[in-house]
């Protein structure tokens, strides 16, 4: 059952309350750490251990709906919670948006680096925090990497053993986002082999859409993850700062949680289909003197430097 903010849950650790010693610690161990190394428990579980763990209950906390967001983020973070509402004030509006970025055709790179195995990068401009398309993204890429059972680990890292390990992501910030998935090849097994392993497994999610039990899974983690990032009052306090700073409400939280578990089988499908297309940038990151070993190495346009990634905003 989810915790329902706006009404009888008590929640208000997340407004800002603090539980426990408020640095994470559950009764003398980490609950995080305790749960990643429990095999048999279930995404579900974890998340009602972490419900029970945080405090949510009536002795403990209060209601939600009986606090202000805007009080409590100004307690939380002081200074700053004031010069968000300054800034906000004085600008007299919120920017637009960032136009979506769009590649036209798929784009082979090879970058030479002091490393000692070549790595594949695979990537497409997407959305940032504000979309609604945004948490659609990260049940996307839930699917796609993770637990052995996730599409992209169970065919590159355990069955067919051609990768050591595979990620698959949403990277956002305020207005733009990109969609990452990163291989790592065994010995013996190519780049070019790789991206065709990933568009292979690809094609066929982007065909037939998740099922039930990978939703499942997904949805869980995703709430799994929201419950984690509650656990101190750092994390409470940042909520707070990106419902004010990137939604106008330090409050979004409640409206960011429900839209998590409400992302449905037909937004999965939707969604990648709409931003994994053939517009992409793929780059192979190769040791100096083999670009031999970059993907598609006849088609790969050499770069001399990477540009570092813009900061601010969302990650």
């Amino acid at each position: 059952m989810p915790i329902d903010f706006n009404g009888d849950a008590k929640v208000l650790s997340l407004a800002g309350a603090v539980v426990g010693d408020g640095d994470g610690e559950l009764d003398g161990h980490t609950l995080g750490d305790d749960a990643c190394l429990r095999p048999q428990l279930d995404h579900r579980q974890i998340v009602m251990v972490h419900r029970s763990s945080l405090g949510l209950t009536a002795e403990r906390v209060g209601r939600v709906d009986q606090v202000d967001p805007h009080l409590i983020l100004g307690q939380l973070v002081g200074p700053f919670g004031q010069l968000v509402e300054g800034l906000e004030k004085s600008l007299g509006f919120r920017p637009a948006p960032v136009p979506l970025a769009k590649i036209d055709a798929e784009k082979h790179l090879v970058y030479e680096d002091r490393v000692q195995l070549p790595r594949l990068y695979i990537e497409w401009p997407t959305v940032g925090g504000r979309h609604e398309d945004d948490r659609v993204l990260d049940v996307v890429a839930a699917i796609l990497s993770g637990p052995r059972t996730a599409r992209l680990t169970k065919a590159l890292v355990y069955d067919s053993q051609a990768a050591a390990n595979v990620f698959a992501f949403q990277r956002t910030s305020e207005d733009v986002g990109e969609f990452q998935i990163i291989v790592t090849p065994r010995p013996g097994h190519s780049l070019t082999e790789l991206e065709a392993a990933v568009d292979e497994v690809l094609q066929k999610f982007l065909s037939e859409g998740p099922t039930a039990e990978e939703m499942q899974k997904a949805t869980a983690g995703s709430e799994l993850d929201f419950l984690r990032g509650l656990e101190s009052n750092l994390g409470k306090a940042n909520r707070l700062i990106d419902g004010a700073v990137f939604h106008g409400d330090p409050g979004y939280f409640r409206t960011d949680y429900q839209k998590r578990l409400s992302v449905t089988t037909a937004d999965v499908k939707r969604v990648a289909n709409q931003y994994l297309t053939k517009g992409r940038v793929i780059l192979s990151v190769v040791p100096k003197g083999k670009k031999d070993q970059a993907s598609k190495a006849a088609e790969s346009e050499s770069v001399s430097a990477l540009r570092g990634r813009a900061r601010g905003g969302r990650s």
